[in-house]
């Protein structure tokens, strides 16, 4: 008997046929939900993408305006390029560019015949022909789902726009300013490039950015504009726009020149010939020592050294350096109002704080150059004048308030940056306008 039954319990702990079962039971609610799930991820990478077609669309579309023809082609070009065809359907229909009037502050849009803004909208729906098909949430919402985003896009002409007095905080070169691929730039202030602002792949800028290049503005492919950003060129056919760009751009056209008259390579001179006006904080003292003025420049201190001089790591404050060579300041010193002037170049190590809370009274730093300014990473400025007769080159990690620079060189800006202008007006280079750019009428 116990033999039999040892055997029977044997069979039933080989049998798997419930165990089957169970696992079945178990199994489908989880496919189904992990089912769902993917589902609706693809759906919301279809939205990013019909958002970025759009975006790329509106940016396109606006430069042929007043041409509305024109414009409508262009906006279904691009639609084209960014979504095929053969894939999506016609995602940008002529009809879904839309000219109007935008209200910047109600954030609406107007369709007006004789508008001249646009709203462009890409979508993947059944009154286009081309809704989105569903497999695996079909049975509880249908075979297909409507998907669309659109975008507007205004053209700001000479005369109007958010020009104002923004380049008081801001970096002017008389060549060009080039952004960095996969730049994370947060720069609530304005680059003015006499020659083309070019700005690489996969970056971000902040609202409040406006961007000036007279030889006009390219930006490539995964970028990122937020609200009230404003590209600017004498002429919108000069602007190269790439694809796949999230939010659209302020677009003006119109020249725009500096309203200063700053010469940096005069600036320098000036300095060396006795005729710039330097700085209230220093006492009149002067020295010739260069050991000092590399390991403990004294306060109140003007120093005149010829030759090269590399700065120590250390606090620097209230003083003035003047060397007729080269300056390289190292790697955790801190400028607290602190003017170098080199008539060769100037470089700044990794790690550098210069001014300290400057827009609330705090000191600041300015840096005058005959050649190349190089500033390092990881640097943390308030308040800071630069100018130099040669290129200034921005590393990676920048971040602070107020700066002012202007050039005659090209300007590089690396990643990960984060410059804004003081909310009160304070500029590095007194009141605000000082350093502006004004429409050419």
């Amino acid at each position: 008997m116990l033999s039999r039954i040892n055997a029977a319990v044997r069979r039933l702990c080989r049998d798997r046929r419930g165990s089957v079962s169970t696992i079945v039971l178990i199994s489908v609610p989880a496919m189904v939900s992990i089912a769902g799930v993917t589902e609706y991820a693809a759906i919301h990478a279809m939205k990013a993408r019909l958002q970025a077609t759009a975006d790329a669309a509106a940016v396109a579309s606006i430069q042929v305006m007043p041409n509305y023809g024109s414009a409508q082609a262009m906006g279904r070009s691009y639609g084209e390029k960014n979504m095929p065809p053969a894939t999506h359907g016609i995602v940008i229909p002529t009809a879904n560019v839309e000219r109007g009037v935008w209200n910047d502050g109600s954030k609406t849009f107007a369709i007006d015949g004789a508008g001249l803004d646009l709203r462009v909208t890409a979508e993947r729906t059944i009154a286009n022909g081309n809704p989105l098909p569903l497999r695996f949430i079909s049975l509880f919402t249908g075979t297909t789902i409507d998907v669309s985003a659109a975008a507007v896009a205004r053209k700001v002409t000479s005369g109007t726009g958010p020009v104002d007095d923004c380049f008081a905080h801001g970096i002017v070169s008389d060549g060009t300013i080039s952004l960095v691929s996969h730049a994370d730039v947060a720069l609530a202030l304005c680059l003015h490039a006499q020659d083309q602002v070019t700005i690489a792949s996969h970056t971000t800028l902040t609202s409040g950015s406006l961007l000036y290049g007279g030889g006009g503005v390219s930006y490539q492919h995964f970028n990122t504009f937020e609200p009230d950003v404003t590209l600017a060129m004498p002429d919108l056919s000069d602007l190269s726009s790439g694809y796949f760009t999230t939010g659209s751009p302020i677009l003006q056209e119109g020249e725009m020149v500096v309203a200063d008259d700053v010469d940096p390579a005069a600036t320098v001179a000036s300095v060396f010939a006795g005729t710039y006006d330097l700085p209230g904080y220093l006492t009149g003292a002067v020295s010739t020592s260069a050991s000092e003025a590399r390991h403990a420049p004294q306060v109140g201190t003007q120093y005149n050294i010829a030759g090269n001089l590399t700065i120590d790591g250390t606090t620097v404050r209230d003083v003035a350096i003047i060397v007729d060579g080269n300056i390289t300041v190292s790697s955790y010193a801190r400028l607290e109002d602190v003017l170098l002037v080199a008539s060769g170049t100037i470089t700044l190590e990794p790690h550098i704080t210069m001014g300290d809370d400057f827009c609330n009274d705090g000191p600041g730093a300015t840096l005058l150059a005959g050649g190349n300014i190089t500033v390092g990473s990881h640097q943390d400025i308030s308040g800071v004048r630069i100018e130099t007769d040669g290129v200034l080159a921005l590393g990676a990690h920048v971040t602070g308030e107020a700066i002012s620079a202007r050039t005659t060189g090209n300007v590089t800006i690396a990643g990960h940056m984060s410059l804004a202008p003081c909310g009160n007006g304070k500029t590095p280079v007194g009141t605000p306008g000082t350093q502006k750019m004004v429409l050419a009428q």
